[in-house]
């Protein structure tokens, strides 16, 4: 097993010429990005927990929709309907899981 290592990079290298870490004002090498101010990452939170609320109930009020109300010229399309909410359903899914934080 590889040990738990990084290493700070204050300019190119030949790993990776087009990145390398850039220190904070005070000169001091910060493992942390922007996510590890407390008010970013308290909005962050905030937005990932109404982006999962709000995600959840306009999935599941298209999948009732489309379940209840659909009549007329628009029942011939509900099988299609049904495939566009289970893939909603399923981004929404993993994208509540998941929490990507770049």
């Amino acid at each position: 097993m590889l040990p738990n290592t990084s290493a700070i990079h204050p300019e190119a290298w030949s790993n990776n010429p087009y990145a390398w870490d850039i220190p904070d004002p005070d000169g001091i090498f910060r493992p942390q990005n922007h996510n590890g101010i407390p008010l970013v990452r308290a909005i962050v939170k905030c937005l990932y927990a109404s982006c999962g609320v709000f995600g959840g109930m306009f999935s599941l009020m298209l999948l009732s929709l489309v379940w209840f109300q659909s009549t007329g010229n628009m029942k011939s399309y509900a099988r299609m309907l049904m495939l566009c909410c289970a893939s909603d359903i399923g981004f929404w899914f993993c994208d509540t899981i998941v929490q990507v934080v770049s």
